[in-house]
């Protein structure tokens, strides 16, 4: 068994990597006592109902089984379990094909795209770089924030983020939807990278500097 916990301002996450489930349940609630200790020390209080746990796991049945079992508590108050939940804006689901993230990529993009096709038309006689540079603040940014989750993601998936993309760079450049224009010849066109070069740029740089500050869970 393998334990970690990351604190960012007010947001704790603590992870407990297990193959026999007896031994996580005691670890989990070692933990949690601990927890009630450091809080009662420093006079602080946590609400159990707003704390979530959730357990990761390839086979579904064997996830029910662990779910029931586990029962945990916080100051005697249960702590909810949580199929999809919500990490530093990234939506987690039981078996990390993150694709609950991937639809709120869209319905978010979509929303923002909107933005780019009406700046796009001509009576605003916007230049394309400017254009380009709406996209990347719009668009880009929020795509490029959820670059770690590109590994676990399904070829489908790929293609439902890419296609964010390449709607906009159609939109900016004025190209029909129905004009079967390959994402290379979009990327070309524009001067952007395809989503998935991009997230591996990113993640390789993040490597890097995780393994120069010897962050223990990479």
């Amino acid at each position: 068994n393998k334990e970690y916990s990351l604190l960012f301002a007010d947001d704790l996450n603590a992870f407990f990597l297990f193959k026999k489930p007896g031994k996580a349940k005691a670890s989990v609630k070692k933990f949690l006592k601990e927890l009630e200790i450091w809080l009662c020390k420093w006079r602080l209080r946590m609400q159990p109902t707003k704390c979530n746990y959730t357990i990761f796991a390839k086979h579904c049945v064997k996830k029910e089984e662990l779910k029931e079992s586990f029962d945990l508590t916080l100051f005697g108050v249960k702590i909810p379990y949580e199929e999809n939940p919500i990490s530093l804006g990234i939506t987690f689901d039981q078996t990390l094909n993150f694709g609950m993230q991937v639809k709120k990529i869209r319905e978010k993009c979509i929303q923002r795209l909107n933005v780019i096709k009406i700046l796009s038309h001509k009576s605003w006689q916007l230049k394309k770089e400017t254009l380009i540079a709406v996209y990347n603040a719009l668009v880009g940014s929020v795509l490029n924030y959820s670059s770690f989750i590109s590994s676990q993601l399904s070829e489908s998936n790929h293609k439902t983020i890419q296609a964010i993309q390449n709607n906009a760079i159609r939109a900016i450049f004025r190209q029909r939807y129905d004009d079967h224009v390959s994402t290379e010849a979009l990327a070309e066109m524009s001067g952007l990278v395809p989503v998935r070069t991009r997230w591996f740029e990113l993640n390789e740089r993040f490597l890097a500097k995780a393994l120069v500050n010897e962050n223990e869970l990479i």
